[in-house]
């Protein structure tokens, strides 16, 4: 039974003699599966908990300014794609210094909790873009994130009809293009959820049940990774099935800044294996920018994206 790594990165924080055996463990996760659980991380509990306890309050409404805004955010309820219509995912996006510019309605407390939790995953988000740099032989730096990076908020509502539940682990038309099964676009993503309804496709199209595991972070290797390591590194498929009960999760998308050139720059002396997988393509190849790469991916998935958006500006 394959099952996704769990890696104690403890040793990057404290340049532990042992830092690269977790390094070689990080390569390892990132070429077979493109994801691992991260432990010892050095992120607050304390923040964690924090940070869903306010967003859990954040979806009851009650704790935006804004009247307008409080319509606005209902009528961003995406319908869950995975077959299932009596099933509505709500979803916010904050970012700290993001393309959102801190303009999104909330009171401060829900700001400082989100805020904290930037703070502390930008740390653990640094350290790893450093591992990933060594690995592909390049100097420090090389891989920088930017404005773009956010939290998600989500919150899945408990089915009406629990009968519909069921568990796919089969292999997937992967010339298909759903919501509800793909890769992130950027370097990586932090995931926290409070229930399991996470899974992951493996190289053979097999899905596996990824659930919360005390203390650990779920890290998605994104595209942009993949695209600068020359595919050696997977971007990590995934989606999120129908849950059995309400749900909440958290998201941090580590992406690069807009105008970086994502191409492969990888050393000519990193030797890695490039295994099979049935995971569909990449929505688009190197080089290309990563702001060309993110309206692609916008236009392909949520091909209203360009209108919501000039919706959005209109509350902020």
């Amino acid at each position: 039974m394959k099952t996704l790594p769990i890696i104690d990165v403890g040793p990057l924080f404290t340049n532990d003699k042992e830092a690269s055996k977790v390094i070689e463990q990080i390569k390892r996760a990132s070429i077979e599966w493109g994801g691992f659980y991260m432990t010892n991380h050095g992120i607050s509990e304390s923040i964690v908990e924090n940070a869903f306890k306010y967003s859990k309050e954040l979806f009851k409404y009650k704790n935006i300014d804004d009247k307008d805004y409080q319509q606005l955010c209902k009528s961003l309820d995406m319908e869950f794609a995975n077959g299932h219509e009596d099933k509505l995912q709500k979803c916010v996006y904050y970012g700290k210094s993001s393309t959102l510019d801190g303009k999104l309605p909330l009171k401060e407390n829900i700001k400082n909790a989100f805020n904290a939790l930037i703070d502390e995953m930008c740390g653990a988000a640094s350290k790893l873009l450093r591992v990933y740099e060594m690995l592909l032989g390049l100097p420090e730096s090389s891989l920088p994130y930017g404005r773009t990076s956010e939290l998600g908020s989500f919150h899945y509502l408990e089915p009406e009809d629990k009968t519909q539940l069921q568990k796919d682990t089969t292999p997937k038309d992967t010339t298909q293009k759903k919501i509800s099964e793909h890769t992130d676009w950027g370097w990586m993503t932090f995931l926290f959820a409070d229930e399991p309804s996470l899974q992951a496709m493996d190289r053979d199209g097999v899905w596996h049940d990824i659930g919360p595991t005390p203390g650990a972070i779920v890290v998605n290797v994104s595209d942009a990774l993949e695209l600068v390591s020359g595919g050696l590194f997977r971007a990590f498929p995934h989606k999120v099935i129908c849950p059995s009960v309400e749900r909440s999760s958290i998201a941090f998308f580590v992406d690069p800044p807009f105008d970086f050139n994502m191409k492969n720059l990888a050393s000519q002396n990193i030797v890695g294996e490039k295994l099979k997988d049935v995971r569909w393509p990449l929505h688009a190849e190197a080089p290309i920018t990563y702001k060309k790469y993110f309206e692609m991916g916008m236009d392909g998935f949520y091909p209203s994206w360009r209108k919501e958006q000039e919706h959005q500006e209109h509350y902020r």
